[in-house]
């Protein structure tokens, strides 16, 4: 029975991994509209130029279903990507532009040395650039990052893990590598948020109670005629 499973695995690995990876840049893109969530704008150019490098040196080490999940995840990146180029913050700094060097350096010895392997070693380090990038942002403000999209792309990076069903590192090494580093995002994510509060604890004031009502001016005296004196009787005067 299992034996009958197992072609079926890498499908469903890659479907349910995909699905992941749509599910939570959905949950980012929400969190960005409603404005929780600011994108660092050179972390998400890094890990869009990355997802493509590590999707075509995978297709081009032989990958199949793996590579369904690699795909999904590139176009998801570069879609953050365009929202983060106008809703971000931030800019290139000189660490994303030596970690683009390092991944262009990996591109240009995979063409070369025909050695996809080294492009996922140099893709993989120059994503964990782009995680080091946003680290300050994270440990400053860890309510302007969406945790759900970390921890469901650590969930998509093991599920491809299990559709490559191979033993190859050329095509291990950066799922492996996805999946332990938007893990430990997550969890950092969720430590920082105990010890720091959220802006609408910060910001959030009960609203003052109404103002008693002043007591109304007293009226002016309204003056009264006197009442009009009787005339007294005869017996009245004698007496």
């Amino acid at each position: 029975m299992f034996d009958d499973l197992a072609p079926v695995a890498p499908v469903a690995a890659a479907a349910l991994g995909a699905g992941l990876s749509l599910a939570g840049t959905a949950l980012y893109l929400r969190d960005i509209r409603r404005g929780t969530t600011t994108p660092h704008r050179g972390s998400w150019l890094v890990w869009g130029v990355i997802a493509v490098i590590a999707a075509a040196a995978h297709e081009a080490d032989g990958g199949h279903w793996g590579l369904v999940v690699l795909v999904v995840q590139a176009l998801t990146t570069l879609a953050v990507l365009a929202v983060a180029v106008r809703c971000g913050v931030g800019g290139i700094t000189a660490g994303n532009a030596l970690m683009l060097a390092v991944a262009g350096a990996g591109v240009l010895g995979w063409i070369t040395l025909a050695d996809p392997t080294a492009a996922a070693a140099c893709a993989a380090i120059a994503d964990g650039a782009g995680l080091a990038a946003i680290v300050p942002k994270i440990w400053a403000d860890p309510h302007s990052e969406t945790r759900a999209t970390y921890a469901l792309a650590g969930a998509s990076g093991l599920l491809t893990v299990v559709a490559v069903a191979s033993a190859d590192p050329a095509l291990l090494l950066f799922p492996v590598y996805f999946c332990l580093a938007n893990t430990a995002t997550a969890q950092l994510i969720a430590l920082r948020r105990r010890r720091v509060p959220s802006p609408a604890g910060r910001c959030a004031v009960d609203p003052p109670l109404p103002a008693p009502p002043l007591p109304a001016p007293p009226l002016p005296h309204q003056w009264a005629p006197p009442p009009p004196v009787q005339a007294l009787t005869r017996a009245e005067v004698g007496s």
